[in-house]
């Protein structure tokens, strides 16, 4: 994300203004930022029920650092 992220900065940075490669870069970098943010909200739902299973499970607590 952070290179098309970058590319599509530099658009913004010459007398050109956006080009098509940088308006792509955009639509690259947003489509590609919603599928992680996709996977990042599973994993975080996730974590409860981990929590739970070891709890259960008589795992030792860990502490936050």
């Amino acid at each position: 994300v952070k290179g098309f992220l970058y590319n599509a900065f530099n658009g913004m940075e010459n007398s050109y203004g956006p080009t098509a490669i940088h308006k792509k870069s955009l639509a690259t970098a947003k489509s590609l930022y919603a599928k992680t943010l996709i996977e990042v909200n599973q994993l975080s739902n996730m974590i409860p029920k981990i929590s739970e299973a070891l709890n259960e499970a008589g795992a030792p607590y860990i502490q936050k650092q």
